[in-house]
């Protein structure tokens, strides 16, 4: 189906075409008309930019969700969602996949994520900044699903600035990527309902000489 609208949502172009990694993708209030509202991410799908519009109301009642624990959302730019905006049914993977040099942002507006994964998989010297508190939690909370409810940082730098983090389980023991991690200042509360992928570990990370661009936790805890 083709619901997408090239400049506003007034406007009567339609690109019938899914948002590529270089299109910034607009959720806005009057888009929503009446109550009840799901977006379905029924595929691997990809943008730049996600603004979700914060005029939406509580009485819209949008939820964004994935169709199943496999799909995936890839995010080259920065994501800044709505406050009224439920996003407790995702259930699959949201990507950082940004490769440019610079910031990128992700507020969250303090929501819980139900996730198999956050994915932080930067290249070409880019950044990702939380701007707000961060929870990712399995699709059940409390219950141990291997692999889910986990922040994964797989290449690029991951900057907490400064912010609460909470997730089932950290991981970032990739050997040959780059990777620079910055969590001053931060509360990380890593839950331990799931033991990670080495079965063992609820904090999973391996930095070497090759791909440690630098590890900083001044003032964290």
């Amino acid at each position: 189906r083709c619901n997408w609208r090239l400049n506003s949502v007034t406007s009567t172009q339609v690109p019938c075409q899914a948002p590529r990694s270089s299109d910034n993708v607009h959720f806005m209030a009057p888009a929503f008309t009446g109550t009840a509202h799901t977006v379905v991410i029924d595929q691997n799908s990809n943008c730049h930019n996600m603004t979700w519009d914060n005029a939406i109301t509580a009485a819209q009642n949008v939820r964004l969700t994935g169709a199943t624990l496999a799909v995936q959302l890839d995010i080259y730019g920065s994501l800044d969602l709505a406050a009224n905006v439920n996003v407790n049914g995702f259930n699959g993977f949201l990507r950082f996949t940004a490769t440019q040099l610079g910031v990128v942002t992700f507020r969250s507006r303090g929501k819980e994520w139900l996730l198999h994964t956050l994915e932080i998989a930067l290249s070409g010297g880019a950044e990702l900044q939380l701007l707000d508190p961060l929870t990712v939690e399995n699709r059940v909370a409390n219950n141990r699903r291997q692999d889910e409810g986990r922040i994964l940082l797989s290449s690029g730098h991951f900057n907490t600035n400064g912010q609460t983090v909470s997730a089932d389980y950290f991981q970032s023991n990739n050997n040959t990527n780059t990777r620079q991690l910055t969590l001053d200042n931060s509360t990380f509360v890593v839950d331990g309902h799931n033991a990670g992928n080495d079965g063992t570990s609820a904090w999973f990370i391996n930095f070497n000489a090759s791909n440690n661009a630098g590890f900083s936790a001044a003032g964290s805890h």
